[in-house]
């Protein structure tokens, strides 16, 4: 283990507040990062594109750099930030096999970053401008950041969700937001045709894969019965023909075995399996309804 000062590197971290409370502590330290390098391009030909300042890097060398981020915990801040508007991703890249992705920020950020005089909201709501290393409030007032109280976030209060569904669903162990997103887009029938299919399923990963795998591919089944099903009632049907086997039926010896029945005179012999479609309407051709 090292010692406090094999520990202490000197080195700080900084990020901005509203990021960090938005997107997480690490996208905001990955952002601020990203603004670090954009500012040294500032006046390098290079860099600039489309009347913008860029920068780039892989996510692997980002992780790098940092050491306690791994690649992944770095692509998904990026995600995090570009989905928030908060970061813009390209690629300027003249070689087609290079993917490393390009960056820079959005018009309303980056008018900030890169003017002289920069008009921001600190921590406490509080307007201020920041030229050189003075700090003036906007209203003129004396600013004494010991009188101010930190106003707190209020938490946000999620509604329960309510959902009514069809019956069918309860059979399933899923979220109450997977439920209403179901029962929201898709029909009772749909539902209940997929809850079937999913249940047939011995080895699923889990309900919530499962029914949503059966809703996706709905429209391809539509009402065709799945092979399990169909197996199902082929071996019911032929179950209940066994006291038909070494009898004769339309002129014909009658065998019934495990997976087949056979129906067979000296000169030739019709077979029906198991696992085709249509062995019960074949089968009943023979024997009529039982």
């Amino acid at each position: 283990m090292n010692s406090p000062e094999q520990i202490v590197s000197g080195y700080t971290l900084s990020f901005d507040h509203g990021i960090a409370l938005e997107c997480g502590v690490s996208a905001a330290i990955i952002h601020n990062h990203i603004v670090f390098w954009l500012k040294v391009n500032k006046d390098k030909p290079e860099a600039q594109r489309d009347g913008k300042i860029w920068m780039y890097q892989s996510q692997e060398k980002m992780a790098e750099f940092f050491q306690f981020f791994e690649g992944r915990e770095v692509k998904y801040c990026i995600k995090k930030l570009v989905d928030a508007g908060l970061l813009v991703k390209a690629n300027f890249n003249n070689n087609h096999f290079d993917h490393t992705n390009w960056y820079t920020l959005p018009d309303c950020i980056y008018q900030k970053v890169f003017t002289k005089v920069q008009k921001c909201t600190n921590r406490w709501d509080k307007n201020v401008s920041i030229e050189g290393a003075q700090v003036v409030p906007s209203d003129g007032a004396e600013f004494v950041p010991s009188t101010i109280i930190r106003k707190r976030k209020e938490k946000e209060v999620i509604p329960e969700i309510v959902v009514t569904s069809p019956q069918s669903l309860e059979k399933l162990k899923l979220s109450n937001t997977l439920r209403a997103k179901i029962c929201k887009e898709h029909s009772v029938e749909v539902i209940d045709l997929a809850v079937k299919r999913c249940l047939s399923w011995e080895s699923r990963p889990n309900d919530e894969v499962g029914i949503m795998t059966a809703l996706k591919k709905g429209g391809d089944w539509n009402d065709v019965e799945n092979k399990e099903d169909i197996l199902k009632k082929n071996h019911e049907l032929i179950n209940s023909l066994h006291d038909l086997n070494n009898k004769e039926v339309c002129g014909r010896k009658c065998v019934v075995g495990r997976n087949y029945i056979e129906f067979n005179t000296h000169m030739d012999c019709i077979r029906f399996e198991t696992d085709s479609k249509t062995f019960i309407e074949d089968v009943k051709r023979w024997v009529g309804d039982r």
